[in-house]
């Protein structure tokens, strides 16, 4: 069967079919869903395809405009995910994400365990401004490489409150990643985050992919594929399918498969 031209050729220059695809990937997996923009040859079905990003459109009431504009539902194919968008249902463990990741950083660029200085007699009567500089300096030379000794003046003392673990961070990390790629379904080993039962499971490379294949891709994939089936995208009887074959041969062809272009 001859393959419709849209599969596998886009009107961009510069931009493949393979690109659109993984945008609209991308957008289904974040979002929950993509929209395509479509160009219809005689017979009605499509000649081109092309993604449009998501923030150009909005869906209000079931009507999609596309730059603030009603569009004819002939000119745009909308793409319902399976489950809803990560930016939905992980929202919490991202905003958690990007905490630990500024509490990383800001670790990183203070090494040295939260620190006090205090004022040890009555006579220094330090201004709230110059206690301020105090602190802008002090921190600047912490951060300094050459920073490991300071200066002290008369009357003030550093009280180092103790130092966080260190393995928090990387717990938390590795946890946080165990989570945004549960809500995914993306196996937790394919990500090199390890569990508690890591140490008592053995799963070698081949089931860690079959996994993926299974309880990931799927996700994905036939939200696109079964959306492109539609009477309106294929004539009826005609259904639309990526090429997965290589991926899950045993050993892949090196070369990859012959392909007519």
């Amino acid at each position: 069967m001859e393959q419709p031209t849209w599969t596998y050729r886009s009107d961009q220059d510069i931009v493949s079919m393979a690109h659109v695809l993984t945008w609209v990937a991308d957008d289904i997996l974040f979002l929950g869903h993509a929209l395509l923009s479509v160009k219809r040859g005689s017979d009605g079905f499509p000649v081109s395809i092309d993604r449009i990003s998501p923030d150009r459109y909005t869906i209000t009431n079931g009507s999609i405009l596309v730059d603030e504009k009603p569009v004819d539902a002939r000119d745009v194919i909308f793409v319902p995910g399976l489950v809803d968008g990560l930016l939905d249902i992980g929202a919490r463990s991202i905003r958690g994400a990007r905490y630990v990741e500024e509490a990383w950083v800001g670790r990183v660029r203070n090494p040295i365990p939260q620190t006090v200085i205090k004022e040890t007699t009555d006579q220094t009567n330090i201004s709230d401004e110059r206690a301020e500089g105090i602190v802008r300096q002090f921190n600047e030379k912490r951060r300094d490489p050459d920073g490991a000794t300071t200066y002290v003046p008369y009357g003030l003392a550093v009280e180092a409150l103790g130092a966080n673990d260190s393995n928090l961070f990387v717990e938390a990390r590795n946890a946080l990643r165990i989570d945004i790629g549960s809500f995914v379904g993306v196996p937790s080993t394919l990500m090199d985050a390890t569990t508690v039962q890591a140490s008592l499971t053995y799963e070698n490379k081949a089931g860690e992919r079959d996994r993926f294949y299974v309880e990931a891709l799927p996700l994905y994939a036939a939200a696109i594929e079964q959306r492109l089936s539609l009477d309106d995208v294929v004539p009826r009887g005609q259904r639309v399918r990526f090429d997965f074959s290589e991926l899950y041969a045993q050993v892949p062809t090196p070369t990859g498969a012959p392909t007519e272009d």
